[in-house]
């Protein structure tokens, strides 16, 4: 996950850190089929299915279209998602990490 940001914090290292140290103006992921940085707020998300998630418990992955996003799912499962329930699924799951 990539931020555009204005630091509160010298030093942030990470997405957690800046999320929680810094106010965010912008949010870019990685797109899922083509790899490049689309708005994460904007994104179609699917979460869950077959494929593992990378550090989290349930997999979460962004899509700049809805075409791109059913294709995943035909192939791995999962279900459709907004940018509100991806962050908190990522919070529940850093949650049960680290508890």
């Amino acid at each position: 996950m990539t931020a555009g940001i204005e630091a509160d914090v010298p030093g942030v290292s990470c997405a957690n850190c800046e999320a929680c140290c810094c106010r965010l103006e912008v949010i870019l992921m990685g797109d899922y089929r083509t790899k490049r940085l689309i708005d994460a707020e904007r994104a179609v998300w699917v979460i869950g299915g077959k494929k593992m998630g990378i550090m989290s418990i349930r997999g979460k992955w962004a899509f700049e279209n809805r075409k791109d996003a059913d294709a995943f799912m035909r192939e791995n499962g999962g279900h459709i998602s907004s940018f509100d329930e991806a962050m908190k699924i990522t919070f529940e799951d850093m949650y049960e990490i680290i508890r």
